[in-house]
């Protein structure tokens, strides 16, 4: 027998309600890690594909970088070996190096280049932090308001 003012089915509805809100948020939460999920992974197949032929350019470069250096040191040793009066071999060693150093300086340059202009893995963490803040602020606030 209940009382005057005794409302025992209010715990009930607030169930009722905290269930509804418990059940948006799950709704809301699989839907927000879908779309993430799906755009993770079309920025994989475009990274992907940026990667495939960087890697394709870099081959075909690095072939003809190797066989035009290895013709114009055969050639800059033996000018500069009749050139200078000197052994063939020191010359060979001095262009050896300074074809290192080029080398080194080249790849370092081609490797910042590629990491400035590939961002899609960043621009994905950036995004997914952006909304996580959101989403932090969204179950607060539904918290409230249940």
């Amino acid at each position: 027998m209940s009382l005057p003012g005794d409302d025992t089915t209010a715990p009930e509805h607030d169930a009722g309600r905290q269930s509804s809100a418990t059940v948006r948020l799950r709704r809301d939460l699989g839907e927000w890690a879908a779309a993430h999920v799906e755009l993770a992974q079309l920025e994989a197949a475009e990274a992907g594909r940026a990667l495939g032929g960087l890697g394709l350019r870099w081959a075909l470069a690095y072939t003809a970088v190797v066989v035009g250096l290895s013709l114009a040191a055969v050639g800059a040793v033996a000018w500069a070996a009749e050139r200078f009066e000197t052994s063939p071999h020191l010359m060979a060693i001095l262009v050896g190096l300074a074809l290192v150093v080029v080398a080194v300086g080249l790849g370092g340059w081609t490797y910042r280049r590629f990491r400035n202009q590939f961002t899609a893995f960043e621009q994905t963490i950036e995004e997914l932090r952006e909304d996580v803040v959101w989403f932090r602020e969204h179950v607060a606030r539904d918290g409230r308001d249940t």
